[in-house]
């Protein structure tokens, strides 16, 4: 199960025009009628329009409901379809609500603002290959559309929310645009962003500091090359402490990873996870932790007032209710309310993560969840090949079977990109020995 809120968009009619009270029949009912309410006895004024809009429902916060549906029905009356609006607006909700923010209020954190910190999400979301740059700006500029209806109407100052400036296009137009701007991604797939040794023994280093869970998380990227969405759907049934006795190596091998066990691969393709010893014993050492005890109970707790439902559902599918109860298995990654760890939360953990990093060495943490696994699928392919030293083919086939690679084109990738890292690495040991050629041994850039 994973973590959602209940915020959906539903398609209503709605008759547009300018309303007025009729009035003599108006006064006549309001004398006679101390009941009467005036806002029920209205006529439209010609010309009127009728239409099917969408609008969002279910979002909690009843300001933040009012508002964004005022502000999506204004939308709707001058345009052809707000379909692309609502669900813009409908996926910023979902954010503010996951992630308990306040739409209204400026934060003393910058992640946590309604806007900066959407901004981020939805950067994070484009590394991870999970959104188009295109699709997340389209996102992100409707939230800003909605704050400068606010300040337009005088409900709020959208200035605390985001900042006008001036952006290039093509390096010679200036234009008008905000901070909040989203560069759209004009090249063609993903770029591969690994990180380099210095960068990960300092990121190894910041896992130290943050809690065990959350430490985990990205340990198991890092060092299994994982997607997210595969870590984050991982069930305690998967690790079994007796594995630590099979064998004396340093790998755990068996740990199937597929749907019917509960973990979301890609393309629903099973595989394999491959883990170090020492890895596996810091999650059975998490799963036997005080900690994960308490989370696992309110789990459990949680799926108990979920059986009425699962009932319901026997009633209308047929399904027997052994076979659901046995698809439900206990999360490995919770939050203290006993619910799955979803994505949106994990990535206000790594935003604070990439935050505590700049503070520590100075530098930003230019790397997304995503490029974890790709820095594991980099070292791994770098040992088959140089010290391992296999053929090329083989390299390729072992660490396709490794990463749950779909099409060897992919893994082709990240080939190239270590023989375009070895080509630089050459020139640059070129150019350090002319420079001590001409400048001696003792000299310092």
């Amino acid at each position: 199960m994973i973590n959602k809120s209940d915020i959906e968009i539903q398609m209503i009619n709605v008759r547009y025009g300018t309303i007025t009270p009729i009035k003599d029949e108006l006064e006549s009912l309001m004398k006679n009628n101390s009941n009467f309410k005036s806002e029920e006895f209205i006529s439209f004024k010609k010309p009127t329009k009728q239409k099917i809009i969408p609008v969002v429902t279910g979002i909690k916060n009843k300001q933040l409901d009012k508002l964004v549906n005022i502000w999506l029905m204004s939308k709707s009356k001058d345009n052809k379809d707000t379909k692309p609006l609502a669900r813009a607006i409908k996926n910023w909700c979902d954010f503010i609500e996951l992630n308990l923010i306040q739409p209204f209020e400026v934060p003393m954190n910058k992640m946590r603002s309604p806007t900066y910190g959407y901004k981020e999400e939805l950067k994070l979301r484009i590394a991870d290959n999970i959104l188009a740059s295109s699709t997340a700006s389209l996102y992100i500029n409707e939230v800003k559309n909605f704050y400068k209806w606010l300040d337009a109407n005088k409900l709020l100052e959208a200035n605390p929310f985001f900042k006008n400036e001036m952006s290039l296009v093509d390096g010679k137009r200036k234009v008008q645009s905000t901070d909040l701007r989203i560069r759209t991604n004009r090249k063609h797939g993903p770029s591969l962003n690994p990180m380099n040794h210095q960068t990960t023994v300092r990121f190894k280093s910041i896992l130290e500091t943050i809690p065990q869970r959350n430490r985990l998380i990205n340990k198991v990227m890092l060092e299994s090359g994982l997607r997210l969405q595969e870590v984050l759907t991982l069930n305690m049934d998967l690790f079994d402490e007796d594995k630590l006795f099979e064998s004396n190596s340093d790998a755990i091998r068996g740990i199937q990873l597929k749907p019917s066990l509960g973990v979301m691969t890609k393309n629903s393709t099973p595989r394999e996870m491959f883990i170090t010893r020492s890895l596996y014993e810091e999650i059975i050492d998490y799963i036997n932790s005080d900690e994960y005890e308490i989370y696992s109970r309110k789990y459990e707790i949680n799926q108990e007032e979920l059986k009425s439902e699962i009932k319901l559902k026997q009633l209308e599918t047929g399904i027997k209710l052994d076979e659901i109860e046995n698809e439900i298995r206990t999360p490995l990654f919770l939050t203290r309310n006993g619910k799955p760890l979803s994505k949106s939360t994990f990535y206000k953990y790594y935003s604070d993560l990439k935050q505590i990093y700049f503070n520590q060495y100075g530098v930003k943490l230019v790397h997304s969840p995503h490029d974890l696994r790709a820095t594991f699928c980099t070292n791994f392919l770098n040992a088959l090949m140089k010290e391992l030293k296999l053929s090329a083919s083989s390299s390729l086939a072992l660490t396709k079977l490794v990463m749950g690679h779909k099409y060897e084109s992919t893994t082709m990738k990240y080939v190239k990109y270590l023989e375009h890292k070895d080509m630089l690495d050459e020139v640059a040991s070129v150019l350090d020995l002319r420079i001590i050629e001409a400048f001696g041994s003792n000299y310092e850039l």
